[in-house]
């Protein structure tokens, strides 16, 4: 077994931990490392801490820069598509 620690997270609010330390197989490890989508080899990690290890956002950072309409009263005409 390996020990694996995440990003540091960049976000602008910490309810806990800034890195996140989980212990996985060498072969898993390995096969991330190749390339191989994090859900697959890791399927055990909740989906919040997949997302650590992808982008490092920890959970409150991710839903205080990346809200979802339906989850936080937001009108969702607030929300326009980037046209770029």
């Amino acid at each position: 077994m390996k020990h694996i620690q995440s990003k540091l997270c960049p976000g602008p609010s910490h309810e806990g931990p800034l890195t996140l330390v989980v212990e996985v197989t060498e072969e898993a490890y390995q096969r991330w490392l190749a390339g191989a989508y994090i859900q697959d080899v890791f399927p055990d990690l909740s989906l919040d801490d997949r997302e650590r290890f992808i982008s490092g956002y920890c959970t409150p950072c991710w839903d205080q820069l990346f809200p979802f309409p339906e989850e936080d009263g937001i009108p969702e005409e607030e929300f326009t598509d980037y046209e770029g």
